[in-house]
């Protein structure tokens, strides 16, 4: 393959598998549906670890695209999971 080629393929697959990884980190933030309230409990800790990986795999592709800056990734991370607390906060006491 020619290499004037080649470099914008990859640009253009690390983007696409970027934004795989962050639709699967979104959708971990999702909580699962308790048909039986009182008696079944939800914990974040795998949402926290698989979600949280899969969002800081896409923030370690944008860092290779050269896209982020490390300060941002580190906040953006932080950010996720906030809101991964929250959502488990607005879950368990509604």
């Amino acid at each position: 393959m020619d290499p004037q080629f080649k470099a914008p393929l990859k640009r253009i697959a690390i983007g696409i598998l970027e934004l795989a990884t962050f639709v699967v980190a979104l959708a971990f933030l999702i909580p699962p549906y308790l048909s039986d309230i009182e008696h079944q409990t939800y914990h974040p800790g795998r949402a926290a670890i698989i979600g949280g990986s899969f969002f800081a795999l896409s923030l370690g592709l944008a860092r290779q695209r050269k896209a982020e800056s490390l300060v941002t990734a580190a906040i953006k991370l932080l950010s996720y999971l906030v809101v991964l607390w929250l959502v488990y906060e607005r879950v368990v006491h509604s």
